[in-house]
């Protein structure tokens, strides 16, 4: 069984302690979920588990051959296309093959004796890289790479040219590729789409091994973890059940937590009256004593703040006409590709729209000619009479003053009645105590983002326009922020990723598309459920495939045919697959014959028709799974 333990471990910044002493298990089929508030320890504790940072006292026991993987927040990618970063990941692999190469070749000028002894150990090395998906590599990097959000012609970009986000999603790629026995993920899903959060929360979700990710996308941890370590106070504590029975067992925790400090309060006060009634008094002098050494022994309850208790409300809202906005025939495109197009769409006041869409199909585009960003797109955009729009997305940090403290930037902006609250705001929005006192200038990009949000959200408007608000935000901030927002008079745009959030804050959703996007009426999660129960399967072609009572006689004739011809490649694909099986036997049993080891080029031949059949093998079995789901699709 594969682990790794932490046993009395102690870490201290300064006056600061991250770990006391602290005791953990982290076995490898469990799936973890790392939580605590901002500044508790998180990152640091996952950095003390992957060794890349060593504690100050304790030991960190892992069995030898234990692979750890570990993805941070930030990390750079070297140079080469984004296929060839994540190829990396098989880099132990490719040394395996040489080294069974070597072996074969050693082989092949020994004496007999030892060369069964050579060859056995490369087929050993052999067998072991076919298990392990060396074969089928390319296919593998190509399905991960997709499902991150990498198109084919993405696939082979310089990774040097990709966004700071895009290239996390080659980190990402590659650490899930080297498929470690132990996977520490620190916010995966920060610069991941919806649709690529939720295929790598599938990925998670079908992964044998376990992982410990850090995350606040409290739908995504309700799907793909089955306990929580939280760290608090230098201390961990584990408790089994996902992340909503974390909360509602912290919930009952912290109401027995007040009840017991009330019950000890009052049990203070009657001591504390008890020794000022008889404090002057010789006759009571032993009694008074004796209450007060208990009440010096008496080890208190205290009661810890929650950010989540501060409520945020916006400015007062500006009149503005009931018609909102009006779009006609609206259609944006990157020279004559199409990004969306054909948008009709009436938005009233107090809308709070969801915009959503595969990846690629122009969300950010959308919000950024909302917002008067981008002017080249065709068709008729007008707003309706007082609308005043606030836009935050990811890219605003340059419009901060590098002169100016994090208090001074939002001063500049604030309604002069919100200064007395602005300290525990940026304190909701993790900037606590002295760090309102910091420069702009030396702020990170997820506080840059975090400072530009607070400053948009205290200006007054009647429209705001969100690009991923909840990013760089932990539990408790995303929850003042959805608290200010659903009691938001005004009218919402957003696009996120995160369905919790969406779930609790949307009553309608624009679902774009490069041909017609499509409007739905109703909350995130009836969009949700709409998607699973949409019963119309696309053809290849992408046109509806109808049911078989709408069918005329021709149009049954025309898709048995289909079924006919489908089942029939299905069938040939399934022979080539028995006969390239049969035939990488063969070529295995010529390996194999010690008359054939001391023929060097021989073996060599032998080795390079094993690895083309094993191409045509993984080739052909894709092609097979294609026909295959083609098929069940058509007769559905």
């Amino acid at each position: 069984m594969s682990f790794v333990q932490l046993n009395k471990v102690s870490l201290a910044f300064g006056d600061r302690d991250i770990l006391l002493e602290s005791d953990l298990t982290l076995q490898a089929e469990k799936k973890t979920a790392l939580v605590g508030i901002n500044g508790s320890g998180k990152s640091t504790l996952l950095k003390v588990l992957a060794g890349e940072l060593l504690p100050d006292g304790g030991q960190v026991i892992a069995p030898e051959g234990v692979r750890i993987g570990y993805l941070p927040q930030t990390c750079l990618v070297t140079g080469g296309t984004v296929f060839e970063e994540a190829e990396r990941a098989f880099d132990n692999l490719r040394q395996k093959e040489a080294q069974a190469q070597h072996l074969a070749e050693a082989a092949a000028v020994a004496e007999p004796q030892q060369a069964l002894k050579l060859l056995e150990k490369s087929h050993e090395i052999l067998e072991f890289l076919e298990a392990a998906g060396w074969y089928r590599r390319q296919e593998t990097i190509e399905q991960t790479l997709r499902g991150l959000g990498f198109t084919t012609k993405t696939l082979y970009n310089q990774v040097t040219v990709l966004s700071g986000g895009w290239q996390m999603r080659v980190a990402l790629a590659r650490r899930l590729l080297e498929a470690p026995d132990i996977l520490l993920l620190d916010e995966p899903t920060n610069y991941l789409d919806l649709e690529a959060n939720e295929w790598l929360e599938n990925f998670l979700k079908r992964r044998a091994q376990g992982f410990c990710l850090v995350s606040h996308d409290r739908a995504f941890l309700d799907e793909v973890v089955d306990q929580v370590i939280e760290i608090a106070n230098g201390k961990l504590s584990v408790f089994s059940g996902n992340y909503s029975a974390f909360e509602q067992r912290r919930t009952e925790e912290k109401l027995r937590l007040q009840d017991a400090w009330k019950r000890q309060q009052a049990e203070l006060a009657k001591q504390e009256a008890y020794i000022q009634r008889f404090r002057a008094q010789a006759t009571k002098a032993s009694g008074v004593q004796s209450r007060i050494k208990q009440l010096e022994k008496l080890e208190r309850i205290e009661l810890t703040s929650d950010a989540s208790t501060l409520r945020f409300r916006f400015p007062p809202v500006p009149h503005s006409g009931h018609d909102v906005l009006t779009v006609r025939a609206l259609k944006k495109a990157w020279g004559d590709t199409p990004i969306f197009s054909n948008l009709d769409w009436d938005v009233v006041k107090g809308s709070k729209v969801a915009i959503t869409g595969p990846n690629g199909v122009g969300k950010s585009t959308l919000m950024r000619i909302l917002a008067g960003r981008d002017p080249y797109f065709s068709g008729t955009l007008r707003w309706g009479s007082g609308v005043q729009t606030a836009y935050f997305s990811q890219d605003h940090e340059n419009d901060l003053n590098p002169q100016k403290t994090v208090l001074e930037e939002l001063e500049t902006d604030a309604p002069t009645d919100m200064f007395p609250r602005l300290r525990d705001l940026l304190g909701a929005f993790l900037f606590p105590g002295d760090d309102v006192e910091k420069k702009t200038a030396v702020l990170s990009g997820g506080e840059k983002n975090r400072l530009t949000l607070v400053k948009m959200l205290i200006q007054p408007s009647n429209v705001l326009l969100l690009d991923e608000p909840t990013n760089h935000l932990d539990l408790a901030s995303k929850d003042v922020l959805l608290d200010a927002l659903k009691s938001y008079e005004g009218t919402i745009f957003v696009v996120s990723h995160d369905k919790y959030f969406l779930s609790h804050l949307v009553d309608q959703v624009l679902e774009l598309a490069t041909d017609t996007p499509t409007r739905h009426w109703g909350g995130w999660q009836d969009f949700a459920r709409r998607l699973e129960e949409r019963v119309t399967v696309l053809s290849p072609g992408g046109a509806p495939v109808k049911t078989e009572s709408q069918l005329s006689r021709d149009e049954v004739k025309k898709r048995q045919a289909q079924e006919r011809r489908l089942q029939r490649e299905e069938d040939a694909l399934l022979t080539q697959l028995d006969e390239l099986e049969t035939q990488l036997k063969q070529n295995l049993e010529q390996m194999s014959d010690p008359q054939n080891y001391k023929d060097g080029a021989l073996m060599r031949r032998f080795q390079q028709e094993r690895e083309g059949l094993e191409r045509q093998h993984a080739e052909t079995q894709t092609r097979w799974e294609a026909t295959a789901r083609e098929l069940e699709a058509l007769k559905a």
